[in-house]
């Protein structure tokens, strides 16, 4: 079911830029129509390589509890605890795309976060990849720097 679940996220994505790929290179031209349909199969491209990749940050964890972080961080969303050490944010946002998931595993040392933007039918947004990708990153740094201040 998980192979079915990726071919369908970017399955749609690759699609798209197949097709903008066939509609650009053929005949290329350093216009302003070819050059911005390169810019957006680079950012395709790269979108596509970030959808799932998971922000690795190792962080000694303290004695207060995570599920206090997340809600001071997202106090006006659901934080679902799905297993001991993981959580699930959901936000709603926006007209087009309606909501953010957010994956948080933590681990011994070491917190992995994820965030996804899903569009209609919870397809993943690939041209939300790469800001979400930072988004991961200054969260899980803003939870390394909350620890680090708290005496651990």
């Amino acid at each position: 079911m998980k192979i079915l679940t990726n071919l369908f996220d970017y399955g749609f994505w690759l699609a798209l830029l197949i097709g903008l790929c066939i509609l650009t290179f053929p005949e290329f031209q350093f216009d302003f129509f070819h050059i911005s349909l390169v810019i957006v199969i680079v950012w395709l491209s790269v979108g596509i390589i970030l959808l799932k990749k998971i922000t690795k940050s190792r962080v000694k964890f303290p004695n207060n509890s995570p599920i206090r972080f997340l809600k001071e961080r997202f106090p006006d969303t659901y934080i679902k605890k799905v297993e001991n050490k993981s959580f699930e944010i959901n936000r709603r946002f926006g007209l087009f795309f309606g909501r953010r998931r957010i994956t948080i595993l933590i681990e011994k040392d070491c917190l992995n976060i994820n965030i996804l933007t899903l569009g209609r039918f919870d397809i993943p947004s690939a041209f939300h990849a790469i800001p979400n990708f930072i988004r991961s990153k200054k969260l899980a740094k803003e939870w390394v720097n909350l620890n680090k201040y708290s005496g651990n």
